[in-house]
């Protein structure tokens, strides 16, 4: 027995990607997540470049600054939750997440100073937030901060 290979319509793909990308809640979703990764950037090349400290340390220290915003942004901002007892729930569940997104972001890190890359620090972090970007949305609307059923 074969399995069939089929072949992604693109331009099925681009449409939704386009319409995505212009809705409200989407944008709002990314600027959040910008600030968030403003704030997290900062701390982590504040501590880890310019002070010299321990990865884990500096990477982790960013990321609690980068939740804390992310969360208070996209919880009353991005995807206006106002179930406000459901918070402890969505917390963990966030937490978690922020878990799995400081584990690989690290291992982004350790790889690219691993290959030698310039400035693999800064880079290993970009690419690790890009695909951290896309799967966390999903996360949130679906799972996070999914509207109540009425």
């Amino acid at each position: 027995m074969t399995k069939k290979v089929t072949i992604p319509n693109f331009t099925e793909l681009r449409s939704h990607a386009t319409r995505l990308a212009k809705s409200k809640h989407f944008r709002k979703y990314l600027i959040a997540g910008f600030t968030a990764f403003f704030i997290d950037f900062m701390v982590f090349r504040t501590m880890y470049i310019t002070l010299d400290l321990n990865l884990k340390l500096s990477t982790f220290c960013g990321i609690i600054a980068g939740f804390i915003t992310s969360f208070l942004l996209q919880k009353f901002w991005s995807f206006k939750g106002s179930q406000a007892k459901k918070a402890h729930h969505q917390v963990v569940i966030y937490a978690l997440l922020t878990i799995v997104n400081t584990l690989f972001t690290e291992l982004m890190v350790k790889e690219a100073e691993i290959l030698g890359i310039n400035h693999a620090a800064e880079l290993g972090k970009i690419v690790a937030t890009g695909f951290i970007v896309i799967w966390n949305f999903a996360i949130f609307k679906l799972v996070v901060f999914r509207p109540n059923k009425r």
